[in-house]
């Protein structure tokens, strides 16, 4: 068997195992698929360094902290790089900013709604709030579903018109 072979064979045989280590080291999952991927590269190309007789686990394992010390490197040399707490504050007071915004635009909606002329608020409040289909409303109000379908687009117009003037 040729060195190349047996390399590509035990680098295969190795690779949920080196996945572990990097993982162990860098702490995140994508990362570590690539850093991997790095050191698969990597190990392929230095296959010449490789001292047959001499623990290939442990060349390969040596070659993985390298590339994992590399991408920490790159890593720190980016312009912003947040902790992991950094992070999670971060993430935490933009779902708090989200759901103020979305209360916000509700309200706002709510408001539009009660502007509206009567029909139009009950064709919009039994279409979206009550989930009733066009043909369920023509029959409620006597009308036909052509008409609704009309009252129920100038409502929506109505509403679009409203919020963006309040905006």
């Amino acid at each position: 068997m040729k060195k190349t072979e047996l390399i590509i064979k035990e680098l295969d045989h190795l690779q949920g195992d080196l996945f572990a280590y990097i993982l162990s080291l860098t702490g995140n999952y994508n990362d570590s698929k690539d850093v991997l991927q790095e050191a698969n590269i990597v190990i392929l190309k230095k296959q010449q360094s490789f001292q047959l007789g001499t623990s290939f686990r442990a060349w390969a394992f040596t070659v993985a902290r390298f590339q994992v010390m590399a991408f920490r490197k790159r890593r720190s040399r980016e312009k912003l790089v947040f902790s992991e707490n950094t992070f999670n504050d971060l993430s935490e007071n933009s779902d708090d900013f989200e759901k103020q915004e979305t209360e916000t635009k509700f309200s706002l909606l709510d408001e539009c709604i009660d502007k509206l002329p009567d029909k139009q608020k009950k064709i919009v409040r039994n279409k979206y709030i009550h989930g009733h289909s066009l043909k369920q409303i023509s029959s409620d109000i006597s009308a036909n579903e052509n008409s609704v379908s009309q009252t129920l687009f100038r409502a929506r117009k109505n509403l679009i018109d409203c919020v963006h003037s309040r905006n």
